[in-house]
């Protein structure tokens, strides 16, 4: 029993043991529960604040327009979709980093990420700021801070401001209010009493001294035309007393002549009508006395007709004389006035005062003007008579310079030294008298000095040593001639060229035989036409006369012997006008690199470059080389000059004209030859002239047509002047509030311009004088101005060094218009529109490539069958030209009488450097054009050459090159030469179309392309 109660106990204990432990079990749930829901509660308080935050956040962005509730519902989700479309994010994570995230975006306020990396490009911290920069046209942060620092809203009005030279906004507030944009120009004004910009242009323009004097002009100039309305009101049918002198008072006013004139011509016509009346009414009164047979005249009728009389030929001179003084002819408007001086009217006495001071006053101006002209006549003689002072001074002091520098010895070296520095002291002297006294006594002094009379002995050598050398070159290439004649006839027997092939080897023969100079000068240029004739000089030019020819035949060989290898032939080969961009790939080369993909660019966007090129003065068809240099990366280019050996080694990129290269001295371009075939010198590109040609000289054709028709005032719109220099702006000569349509007008003819101006280029808004003044400052790339203004440019430009260039580029009205247009439209429709009509541009532009293909093909057959047609009347009139001109360069005295009549400029040209020691090295011509011209009813032979002189002086160690194109009309009738025309080759174009237009020329030798 004892046991059972034990055990009962223990398990009473057990159970109350269990209940406690189940009790804080449960307890422990319970709190654990508590903790839970706890925890779930604070997390969806704090999802509820963050969903609040992001809410909050994305109203004020403009994406959530429903009420801040907490509540991730449909609407917040949707906002959150737009959000994230416009920012990129995949999804919003609902956490503090996030949530930060955007809330920053809203303080920024920014709405997509393409806005925010715009803003954030441009250093902007905040969308407000941003999109009021924007809308006031500011491009960076910095300038728009500054811009509003100074009280400024807009770039434009912030630009006029910083460019006006004022130093405070408030003066230049000021000044903007009276139209000043100009702080020089507005203190110029205020100085002169003027607060509005209009009417102190109008005061600079009227030529008054002061503003009391202008306003006096415009009080006078409102006095004649208030006289004038007064003289118009009272009309010519009032009473003819009060008209004349309201009229004339209006004359004596200084109303226009041109509008007065009209009704003064009515009172004259009403004069004589009254007069023509009064005088028919006389006659009818004495026809009925005489038929009535009536004796007695009423005394007051006859009183009455004579001081009516009186009365209208009183008026009718008052107003001759009105109308003499309109016509300002002073001498007589005198005479007429004296003649109705019996009036006595105050006005007439005052037209009679303005008569007689207005004839005084041209008596004076006359006399002024005539010895003026006098003075001028006298300074021309002066003139003309010192200018040939100096140039004797001149010649006679090179020459004493040459002789010093050959190491020549003097009999009285202190004698000639003091000539020689009174001569110097001349130099700048306007006393020609005592500059020829001066010459006289040095000529004097140097004929008794033995050695300088042997040096000028020398210099006459120098011709003769000129005259071997020419007989020399002229019987190696009549030599080269015939054996090339040789070899071509054996290789080509059926060849249609052989018959006169060998006629002309016969001609060569004789040639070389007789041993006379003129006729081998003579076969020389004439072989070298029909070879041309024959279409051989290609094939010539490529031959190797055997006596100098290699022992191993098979090597080819360069126009100037350079042989033709695999590592050369892509620098050698090709067309000859051909552009080659040579890399220069050695350290010594700062820019050019070869980027990781194996592109060639240049560090820093910077070209150093240097040509070989016909023209030693500027680089050959650089409209076309530099767009090509910016497709790899240049952004600056620096011209080093024509290439020698220091430039070629220091330069990025060498411009090498292939025909030049190929005619250069064999020593000259070795260095270039060897660094291309070891690899240091790489071919980048090559602007093929068969691509580029043809356009190059249409381009040149078109900027000379725009040239001369704006000059001329010919042409309407807008055109476009590029000056030398890497650096400045495209300049816009336009009001500002017009600047972007022409902007955008120029945008859509940006693949035109590309190839001339830099694609980057910034432009402005500016007056033509401040154009002007920033050209002279290097300050413009390029000038953009209307036909009036590009001609006055033009114009000034004569007066100041800046070398410049017109652009084949033109932009009408039309275009403007669309420019205007496009300027209302969207950004994206600007740039749509844009390139829809660049589009539209360049199908135009490769539909007239083809057409121009295709015209080329049918004017070069056209051009063959003249050729062939005319073949000998064209060698004839060339023939004629060429030997007359050739042999007065030569110096044949007969010949020499006849050219200098016709081209009396070559003459005087030929005596000069005749006469400063040049003597004639090398003569060339060519035909240039052949055909028939207008002259009295007649058809004449027109022929044009263009010849070449190189020229050398022995003492100075110097070659001269000089180019002029010849024309004349052959009357094979009367056996004479008319019409002659010389001008120099860089400047012929325009000269002989003009020639060849006025004179109906019609072409047998040159077929113009059609399209």
């Amino acid at each position: 029993m004892g046991e059972m109660i034990e055990q009962d106990m223990r398990n009473q204990d057990q159970r109350r043991r269990m209940d406690a432990e189940r009790q804080i079990y449960r307890e422990r749930q319970q709190a654990i529960r508590r903790e839970e829901q706890a925890r779930l509660d604070e997390a969806r308080r704090q999802e509820i604040l963050l969903i609040k935050r992001l809410q909050t956040a994305l109203s004020k962005l403009g994406f959530y327009t429903s009420a801040i509730d907490g509540d991730r519902g449909p609407g917040t989700k949707k906002a959150e979709v737009l959000f994230s479309r416009a920012f990129g994010f995949s999804d919003i994570p609902l956490d503090e980093h996030s949530i930060s995230q955007i809330e920053d975006l809203a303080v920024r306020g920014f709405r997509s990420a393409d806005e925010l990396r715009e803003a954030t490009a441009a250093g902007f911290d905040l969308r407000e700021d941003f999109l009021a920069a924007k809308a006031g046209g500011f491009a960076s942060a910095q300038d728009y801070s500054d811009a509003r620092q100074e009280g400024f809203a807009s770039f434009q009005e912030y630009r006029r401001y910083r460019l006006s030279g004022f130093d405070k906004p408030a003066d230049y507030r000021v000044a903007a209010e009276g139209g000043f944009d100009q702080r020089a120009e507005f203190e110029a004004a205020r100085a002169a009493g003027f607060a509005d910009r209009a009417e102190f242009i109008n005061f600079k323009a009227s030529g008054h001294t002061d503003k009391r004097a202008y306003e006096a002009a415009l009080a006078a100039e409102a006095a004649a035309t208030a006289a004038f309305a007064a003289c118009v009101e009272v009309g010519p049918q009032g009473d003819l007393e009060k008209i004349l002198d309201i009229c004339l008072t209006a004359i004596i006013a200084g109303a226009d002549s041109h509008q007065m004139k009209p009704y003064l011509e009515e009172i004259r016509a009403k004069l004589d009508e009254q007069l023509r009346q009064l005088s028919e009414h006389s006659s009818a009164v004495s026809t009925e006395v005489a038929s009535t047979g009536e004796t007695t005249v009423h005394q007051s009728d006859a009183s009455v007709f004579l001081v009516t009389r009186a009365k209208l030929l009183e008026a009718q001179r008052q107003l001759e004389c009105g109308l003499a003084i309109l016509e300002e002819s002073w001498a007589n408007a005198t005479a007429i006035c004296q003649e109705a001086q019996g009036s006595g009217t105050r006005t007439l006495e005052k037209l009679q005062t303005l008569a007689s001071i207005e004839l005084k006053a041209a008596g004076e101006a006359a006399e002024k003007e005539a010895e003026e002209k006098r003075r001028a006549a006298a300074a021309e003689q002066q003139r003309l008579a010192l200018e040939a002072a100096h140039g004797r001074l001149e010649a006679l002091l090179s020459d004493m310079g040459l002789f010093t520098k050959a190491k020549r010895s003097l009999v009285n070296p202190l004698d000639v030294a003091k000539a020689v520095v009174r001569l110097r002291q001349l130099e700048q002297s306007d006393d020609y008298e005592a500059i020829e006294q001066a010459l006289i006594f040095t000529d004097q002094l140097l004929k008794g000095e033995p050695d300088f009379q042997a040096f000028l002995t020398e210099k006459q050598k120098a011709s003769e040593i000129a005259l071997v050398n020419a007989r020399t070159t002229a019987t190696a290439d009549l030599q080269r001639m015939s054996s090339f004649i040789e070899i071509f006839v054996g290789a080509n027997l059926l060849h249609e060229s052989v018959n006169d092939l060998l006629q002309l080897q016969d001609k060569l023969a004789s040639a070389l035989q007789s041993g006379q100079d003129q006729q081998i000068f003579n076969m020389q240029k004439a072989a070298s036409a029909e070879i041309a004739r024959l279409n051989l000089s290609s094939a010539l030019s490529n031959y190797v006369y055997e006596e100098n020819a290699p022992s191993t035949t098979e090597v080819q060989q360069a126009p100037n012997g350079i042989a033709v290898t695999d590592l050369n032939r892509g620098l050698l080969e090709g067309d000859r006008k051909d552009v080659l961009l040579v890399g220069n790939f050695t350290p010594q080369a700062s820019h050019l690199l070869v980027d990781l993909t194996g592109k060639t660019t240049f560090d820093g966007g910077l070209v150093d470059y240097c040509w070989i090129g016909a023209d030693s003065t500027k680089p050959p068809l650089l409209d076309h080389v530099l767009p090509a240099l910016r497709s790899h990366g240049a952004e600056t280019f620096r011209s080093l000059g024509s290439c020698g050996s220091s430039q070629a080694v220091n330069a990025d990129v060498l411009l090498v004209e292939r025909g030049e290269f190929l005619s250069r001295n064999v020593l000259d371009v070795t260095p270039i030859l060897q660094a291309f075939e070891s690899n240091q010198f790489k071919l980048i590109q090559t602007i093929a002239w068969a691509d580029v040609g043809r356009s190059a000289e249409d381009d040149g054709r078109m900027a000379d047509t725009i040239r001369n028709e704006v000059l001329g005032q010919a042409r309407v719109g807008f055109g476009v002047v590029r000056f030398e220099g890497e650096s400045g702006e495209l300049c816009l000569v336009v009001q500002p509030d017009e600047a972007e349509f022409h902007q955008r007008a120029l945008a859509i003819r940006s693949i035109d311009l590309e190839r001339f101006l830099p694609v980057d280029i910034g432009a402005v808004a500016m007056t033509l004088d401040r154009a002007f003044a920033s050209v002279q400052k290097r300050a413009c790339k390029a000038v953009y101005a209307s036909e009036s203004d590009m001609a006055k440019l033009l114009q000034g430009l004569q007066n100041v060094d800046a070398p410049h260039s017109v652009l084949p580029v033109w932009i009408d009205q039309e275009m403007i218009s669309e420019g205007r247009a496009l300027a209302q439209r969207s950004e994206d429709e600007k740039q749509k529109e844009i390139a829809a009509r660049r589009q539209e541009l360049e199908a135009d532009a490769a539909l007239r490539k083809r057409k121009r293909e295709a015209a080329e093909v049918v004017r070069v057959e056209r051009e063959k069958e003249l050729r062939g047609r005319y073949s000998q009347e064209s060698r004839a009139a060339y023939n004629d030209l060429s030997q007359l001109s050739k042999s007065f360069m030569e110096g044949s005295s007969e010949n020499s009488v006849i050219f200098t009549r016709l081209f009396p400029e070559l003459g005087s040209w030929k005596m000069g450097w005749k006469n400063d020691s040049w003597e004639l090295e090398k003569y060339e011509d060519r035909l240039v054009d052949y055909g028939t011209a207008d002259w009295k009813n007649r058809k004449l032979e027109a022929v044009i050459i263009e010849t070449s002189v190189t020229t050398k002086n022995a003492i100075r160690g110097e070659y001269s090159k000089s180019c002029y194109l010849l024309a004349y009309l052959i009357d094979s009738e009367f056996q004479v030469r008319r019409d002659p025309m010389v001008e120099p080759c860089e400047t012929s174009a325009p000269a002989l179309r003009q020639w060849q237009v006025s004179r109906g020329f019609e072409s047998r030798w040159v077929a113009s392309i059609t399209e």
